[in-house]
């Protein structure tokens, strides 16, 4: 296995960020949309929510990789982002990094949650980690382990 580490994301992770959340979403998000996607303005939209708070930058081999952001709450762990770049996938990264976050969250007694856009290849991902639908919503589907 490559040397995979994460780190606390900074400021100047937001281009990469950026990057990774448009090619991952795009074309999943965009039939859901009322408006066309203008990247220059999801850009802006994205930069509103984006933080660097309880977010993590995967770096394998000195190279950025993916990022992902959590929410911890007494009961539960969210998942509020996680992404890996196609060149890193099929690596095995996203499922030892999801590994060692539900195993973190068993040690403590608690689940672990995410929302995934409907269509998005990312649910059978997810769902070969032992998550499951609980609720649809509008744009995503909750999962949980």
């Amino acid at each position: 296995m490559a040397d995979l580490i994460s780190r606390p994301l900074q400021a100047a992770d937001f281009p990469f960020c950026w990057a990774l959340y448009e090619a991952s979403t795009q074309s999943s998000i965009a039939p859901f949309m009322k408006r066309s996607w203008v990247s220059s303005d999801e850009e802006n939209r994205f930069r509103s929510i984006w933080t660097t708070d309880n977010a993590q930058l995967i770096v394998c081999d000195n190279q950025p990789a993916g990022w992902f952001c959590l929410k911890e709450g007494p009961q539960s762990v969210v998942v509020e982002h996680f992404y890996v770049a196609p060149s890193h996938r099929k690596r095995r990264i996203g499922s030892i990094l999801m590994g060692y976050i539900i195993d973190e969250a068993k040690r403590q007694g608690k689940k672990v949650s995410l929302d995934v856009i409907h269509g998005s290849s990312a649910r059978t991902f997810f769902e070969k980690l032992g998550f499951a639908e609980v609720v649809q919503k509008q744009v995503t589907t909750e999962l949980s382990n």
